[in-house]
């Protein structure tokens, strides 16, 4: 598994379309508030939460939601379930709007300089994502399309398989043999 991996399950995962993570460097909710770091905690539930540094340790509260841990104010996302791990969550922190996903905290593990079991850990939490997204996945019907056509002639019957591919995936939902009677055309 590979930070480019994690990219590109972030990057097709339809419910993503027209949002972009948020270099989280650049997150700036307040006069002088500071993105501290994100984590992303497996407990009874899914959590992705991103920690700021106040100066003076004094914000206003309800732009964290009411959260603070010693001396930082956070936002989080709960509930966040197995499949919804490569959607982008919005954040919202004093009028600026982020978006981040849990798999954008893997890829970032990923491509830090962090413990291998860290590593590990991380590229876990991507395999998991497309488990479940291939468990749930709900293929989404194209437009059937001829294969494997062996025309009819005037005394022997042709075929072709009507296949359906899903739009998403592109896994192959269906294949039906068709057949194509013979012309019996008269002989003169």
């Amino acid at each position: 598994v590979t930070a480019e991996m994690i990219q590109a399950a972030i990057d097709s995962n339809p419910a993503n379309e027209g949002k972009t993570a948020s270099d989280m460097s650049t997150v700036q909710p307040e006069s002088g508030a500071a993105y501290h770091t994100t984590s992303l905690i497996f407990l009874s539930n899914s959590t992705l939460r991103h920690y700021f540094a106040v100066p003076g340790g004094s914000a206003d509260p309800g732009a964290y939601d009411g959260n603070q841990q010693n001396y930082y104010y956070y936002v989080e996302k709960t509930n966040i379930s197995a499949r919804e791990l490569d959607d982008l969550q919005e954040f919202t922190v004093n009028g600026v709007t982020f978006y981040y996903s849990a798999l954008d905290y893997a890829k970032a593990v990923v491509e830090s300089n962090m413990a291998d079991s860290a590593k590990d850990l991380a590229k876990s939490v991507y395999l998991y994502n497309q488990a479940a997204n291939n468990y749930f996945h709900v293929h989404t019907p194209g437009t059937a399309v001829r294969e494997n056509e062996n025309p009819a002639t005037c005394t022997i019957e042709g075929s072709y398989d009507e296949v359906i591919y899903c739009t998403e995936c592109n896994e192959e939902i269906s294949r039906e043999t068709k057949i194509i009677r013979h012309t019996k055309a008269p002989h003169r």
